[in-house]
Parts: structure tokens; C-alpha cells; sequence
């Protein structure tokens, strides 16, 4: 899902297939479909049929940023055609392996199958090449299965590539904001190398983003549509090595993707790549709200000082995206609330003017009034602060499938991975102080566990597109409106059903009453069902679990303490005093009851999660699950007939 190393190119299957069988791919599987033979074929048809067929079976990329379907209150410029379903076909090993004795009969079948599958293509090619998009550029997105473009996607293209126009775009999370500028700027490059107004190996497209993550996320989906093409793209994030940086601008990319402070850090290197930024055709700058923050917003003016510093801006055509840009709360709208609002204002209007966009770009906003998609469904669970623990163990037990959890400080994350390790739910954590590559191997096991537990930061929240999440958890009220909608985007997307659920403490009300407003919500979130007597039975098991952890964090500060006295005074050549040698040892002593009492705390919590736990269901019906123990897979398996969260909902609502 995510490239480790960016120099790694895509290799197709390495399977050979015969050559009159060719790969299809839909709805996440794939299928062989028979190509009919002609008596007359030779053996240089055969072989050039084989390379065809390999060429096609290029690994599929798409799982990142699935596209949401056409929302009926858009008004369109294209003109939809009626599209004729073709009929697919699946093959198992065994049928493919003796395909080739198939009787005429069949052969005569599977030409009626391809007749229709040309009709199809037909029509989806036409949807966007009305669109002006280029014809390598189709082929790319038509073999990845993008038939039909978002609305965002119909809205922007016709504007940007037949109008040239500068694009200031607002839309939902998972809309397609990426391929809504990223297929413009290559359908420009591919008409400038027509032209010989540009030349391989020519920097002329900028991507800025906030996060390393969405950086290599953006590329993925640029290899996407410019698979037929020639383009090279290159990813620059803090965190890789100089020998890597310099191995990937070697290459001479045309486009890079990268964040502003790395970025910033090039252009003062003197990058033989990218020193001349006249030839700079193309600038997008994606999560616009994020880059305004603290943090990001002095390099990337600083940047953007540098691009402008000639005359060349007037030729260049820019994109600044983002899922919350338009987002006012009401308060704003009549007056000048806060003195923080103001200043992100200010930013937004001094970033646009930096960059240099056209007197009059074009705005395209399609947020919701609610800033959140329609599938989406919103729930709270009001708590006690100290109790937050317990009714998070709740829902992660009840309620298996991949959940998404954040919190507001790496602090949290550190304790809630420890709690929730001992109670055998095996978190994975994701935050800033983590290295790059143990971030993303973390983001590629969550995504590759159907009933995975990530906890994170809001470093997670903007951009990243992990398929298939169900739940949202928002264990502490995220601190603004904006981060709400990002966090919550990372579900129901693309049509999918999704639960978020904020757990709400006293102390978060204030925050929770905020977000509603902005959002102009009339009444509060709904309440999520919550089995009282239920809790009684974990309330236990999470205490141990909570006791269990403080005594090994103070075991392991005791034991650095004396680790750093000791090798303090071996640098230092010198012997410690004896009054330290005497703490030292009391505290040895202290520590040896301390670990002692953490065993019998392990041992007594292993046998509670070894228990079956019974409970009785929002239905009355006593039933009986081990489901506090073990893989959270076997959980889901023991469990797939039951109740999800949604389901629960609808049926208290």
C-alpha cells in the first residue's frame, strides 16, 4: 500500500498465462477472460499477445483515495450515458490450467463477452475523455477500474485543462481531491512535450503537502495515472536519507511531492534538479488548512517567495485543495470571534495571494453543510474521565473490524498502547516521534488486518486513504472542527458505511458543544447503546491492566535512573558516594517487590481474559462469548453473525 522505498518501480505478475488469456480486474478480484484464437495466428502474434497480456497485469495500485459516487444535487457539464454492465467471468487455477480445450460453443460465448466489454470501455473512455482528459491517461485510469470521475473530478478538469484556469477546490475527504489536480498537471505535461515546450527530466511539477504519509500516498495515485506515460516522480520528506534524496533528483523527476521544511531545506542546498524554478509549470499545494498551521506556514512561504521571485508565475497554473478550506463557524460568519480564527484567516488570504493565483481563480466547493459525507454516522458516549478506559475496552470487544483511534497527545497513545497490549487487543501506534519507516510499516499491518487497532495522532488524520475502516474513535474531543471532519473523513468513504463515536468527559464538553455549533448541528450527536451490566465485568480486567502498567513504568524509570548514576560516574572516572550506593540498593530492593507484585497482577489478569464472559444483549437474551481473549481475527470469526456497531444504533434509534 505504501512504497518503502520510492525508487522501487512496479513489477508486473510474474505468472505466464497463455496467450489468448488476458487479466481483468473489478470489484477488488480478479479474473481471466479467454481471448478467441484465429486459426491463422502465428507465433509472432503469440508472443506479441503474451507481452500485452504482462503489460496489463501490472500490480494493482488501487488502494488509496476510492472514489465516492455523483451526488445528486451537483449539476454536471457532461452528459451521462447509459453504461451496459458486462458480463464477467471467474476462473479457478484448475479451469485455467485446461482452458485451452474449451469447445467452439464456449469460444462463441466469451466473443459475446468481449463485444460488451468493448462497449463498455467505449462508453467509459468517452465519459472522460469529454473531460479532455488525454488518451494514455484514460487507458491508465480505465485499467484501474476508475470508470466514471468523481465530483470534484467533473467539476475541475474541464476548467483546468481546457481553460487553463488557476483552482482553488473544497470537497469532502475521500472525493478525489488528488487525481482532481494531479490529472490536469499530467495531461498539460503530456501536451508541453508535444509542443517541445518541455523536456524529460525537467522539473516543472510541485506538489507540497503537510505529511510524509499523504507525500507517498499523492505519488501513488500520480503512478495511477501516468502508468503509459514516460514521467517520473519523486517523493521528499523529512526523515530520508541524504544518499536517497540525492539518488531520487539523479533520476531528474518531473514531478516532485514533498513537505514544505524538507522542500525548504533543498532549495538552500542548491539542488542542481531544482535550482531553476523558471521552468516551474505546475504548483499544488494540498491540505491547504493544515499548511496555514503553526509549523508549516514559514517555509512555505518562504517557498512560494522563491518560486514567484521571477516571471514565470504568469504561466503557471496553480491548485490549492482542502476538505475544510470554506469551513466557517456560525460566529465567524457575523463577527471577528477569536483572535486564532482571525490569524488562520489571514494566513489563507496572505497563502493565497503568495501563491500567486489568478485575479480570478476558479472556486469549486462541494463540502456538505454538515461537513461530513452522508454515509457517515456520528455517535458520542459521555463518560467520567476516569472511566474512558472502560468504555473503550467495551466497544473494541464487542464491536470487532478495523478502528482508527485517536487521541490528542503521544502521551495518551503510550499508556492506551500499554493497556490495551496487556488486555490482548495489539494496538499499533502511529505519532511525529516515530521513525518514518516504522510508521509505515505500522499504516501496511493495520491496513492488512481486516479487525486492526490503530492508535494515532492527528498526523494520521489529514489525507490518509486506508481502505475499509469502520470505526472512528475519538477518545479524547479533538481540539477543532476541522480536525473532527478530518478524522471522521478516514471512514465511510467511497460509499461505505462508517461509525465515528467521540467519548465525551466532563472536562471535553465545552469542546464538543463547539464542534456542534460550527457544524450546524441542531441537536446533540446521538448516544451509543452502552450495556451497563456489561461494564461491570470488564471493569475489572481493565483496572489490572491499568495497575499492571503503572508498576512497569515505574520499575523501568527506576531502572534508567541508576543506569544513567552509574554510567555518569564510569564517564567521569570517578566512584559513587556512599550514601547514593545506599539508595541505590534500597531502591533495588524496592524495585524487586514492586516486580514481584506486577507478576502476581499478570497472572491474575491472564486468567480473567482466559474466562468466557456472560452478558446480556440490547435483545435480553443471555448469551455467552469468550471474547476478551485471544486474536481480535478469532473474535470476529466467533462473532460475524452478531450485532455490529451500526446495527446496534438503528436498532436503539
Amino acid at each position: 500500500m505504501f512504497d518503502h522505498d520510492d525508487d522501487d518501480n512496479d513489477d508486473g505478475d510474474d505468472l505466464d498465462m497463455a496467450p489468448n488469456f488476458e487479466k481483468m480486474r473489478g470489484m477488488g478480484f480478479i479474473c481471466w477472460r479467454e481471448i478467441p484464437a484465429t486459426n491463422g495466428e502465428d507465433q509472432e502474434d503469440k508472443q506479441l499477445s503474451k507481452k500485452k497480456t504482462k503489460l496489463k497485469n501490472t500490480k494493482d495500485k488501487r488502494k488509496l483515495d476510492e472514489i465516492e459516487p455523483d451526488e445528486q444535487e451537483i449539476v454536471t457539464p457532461v452528459k451521462k450515458a447509459k453504461k451496459k454492465k458486462p458480463k464477467k467471468k471467474t476462473r479457478s487455477n484448475q479451469t485455467r490450467a485446461t482452458s485451452t480445450l474449451q469447445t467452439a460453443d464456449e469460444n462463441k460465448n466469451e466473443e459475446v463477452d468481449t463485444t460488451a466489454n468493448a462497449d463498455s470501455f467505449d462508453i467509459d473512455k468517452k465519459v472522460w475523455s469529454d473531460l479532455h482528459v488525454s488518451d494514455d491517461i484514460i487507458r491508465s485510469l480505465l485499467e484501474q477500474n476508475f470508470s466514471e470521475p468523481t465530483p470534484i473530478q467533473r467539476l475541475t478538469l474541464p476548467i483546468a485543462i481546457r481553460d487553463h484556469q488557476d483552482i482553488i477546490g473544497a470537497a469532502e475527504t475521500g472525493s478525489g481531491k488528488t487525481l482532481a489536480f494531479a490529472i490536469p498537471i499530467l495531461t498539460h505535461m503530456s501536451t508541453l512535450l508535444e509542443n517541445n515546450e518541455m523536456s524529460y527530466g525537467q522539473f516543472t511539477s510541485l506538489i507540497l503537502t503537510p505529511t510524509r504519509e499523504l507525500a507517498v500516498q499523492i505519488k501513488s495515485h500520480i503512478q495511477i495515472a501516468c502508468r503509459y506515460t514516460k514521467f517520473k516522480t519523486a517523493v521528499i520528506v523529512g526523515g530520508m536519507s541524504t544518499q536517497k534524496q540525492e539518488r531520487l533528483l539523479a533520476q531528474k523527476p518531473e514531478i516532485i511531492v514533498a513537505t514544505p521544511g524538507r522542500f525548504w531545506e533543498l532549495l538552500q542546498e542548491n539542488n542542481e534538479h531544482t535550482m531553476d524554478m523558471s521552468k516551474l509549470r505546475f504548483l499544488a499545494i494540498d491540505e491547504t488548512d493544515r499548511m496555514i498551521e503553526k509549523g508549516h506556514f514559514e517555509e512555505l512561504e518562504k517557498i512560494l517567495k522563491l518560486i514567484n521571485s521571477d516571471d514565470s508565475n504568469q504561466s503557471r497554473q496553480k491548485f490549492i485543495f482542502s476538505a475544510t478550506l470554506m469551513l466557517q463557524s456560525s460566529d465567524d460568519k457575523q463577527k471577528k470571534k477569536t483572535k486564532k480564527k482571525n490569524d488562520n484567516q489571514d494566513k489563507l488570504a496572505t497563502l493565497i495571494s503568495a501563491v500567486g493565483m489568478s485575479a480570478k481563480p476558479k472556486i469549486i466547493d462541494l463540502t456538505k453543510k454538515f461537513g461530513t459525507v452522508e454515509t457517515l454516522t456520528e455517535a458520542r458516549v459521555n463518560c467520567p474521565l476516569e472511566e474512558k478506559d472502560i468504555y473503550l475496552y467495551y466497544f473494541l470487544s464487542l464491536y470487532p473490524g478495523r478502528t482508527l483511534l485517536f487521541t490528542n497527545s503521544i502521551d495518551c497513545i503510550k499508556r492506551l498502547q500499554s493497556i490495551l497490549t496487556l488486555l490482548k487487543r495489539n494496538p499499533l501506534p502511529l505519532h511525529a516521534q516515530m521513525e518514518q519507516k516504522q510508521r509505515l510499516n505500522n499504516l501496511e499491518r493495520f491496513s492488512s488486518s481486516e479487525n486492526g487497532l490503530l492508535i494515532a495522532t492527528d498526523v494520521a488524520a489529514r489525507g490518509l486513504d486506508i481502505p475499509n475502516i469502520k470505526h472512528i474513535i475519538h477518545y479524547q474531543v479533538p481540539r477543532s472542527t476541522e480536525l473532527y471532519i478530518h478524522r471522521s473523513g478516514r471512514t465511510a468513504r467511497a460509499d461505505r458505511q462508517g461509525l465515528s463515536i467521540m467519548f465525551i468527559c466532563p472536562e471535553e464538553v465545552f469542546l464538543y458543544r463547539k464542534i456542534i455549533k460550527t457544524l450546524n448541528r441542531d441537536e446533540d450527536l446521538q448516544a451509543f447503546p452502552i450495556d451497563i451490566t456489561y461494564l461491570a465485568n470488564l471493569k475489572q480486567r481493565v483496572r489490572l491492566a491499568s495497575d499492571i502498567s503503572r508498576l512497569h513504568h515505574q520499575v523501568a524509570k527506576v531502572t534508567h535512573e541508576a543506569s544513567w548514576y552509574h554510567k555518569a560516574a564510569k564517564e567521569l572516572d570517578i566512584e559513587l558516594d556512599d550514601n547514593i550506593e545506599d539508595i541505590e540498593k534500597a531502591r533495588s530492593a524496592n524495585t524487586k517487590e514492586v516486580q514481584k507484585k506486577e507478576m502476581q497482577l499478570r497472572n491474575e489478569l491472564d486468567l480473567l481474559l482466559k474466562q468466557p464472559l456472560k452478558y446480556t444483549s440490547s435483545l435480553n437474551v443471555s448469551r455467552s462469548y469468550p471474547l476478551l481473549f485471544g486474536d481480535p481475527d478469532q473474535l470476529a470469526s466467533r462473532r460475524k453473525n452478531d450485532t455490529t456497531a451500526l446495527d446496534e444504533l438503528k436498532h436503539r434509534s
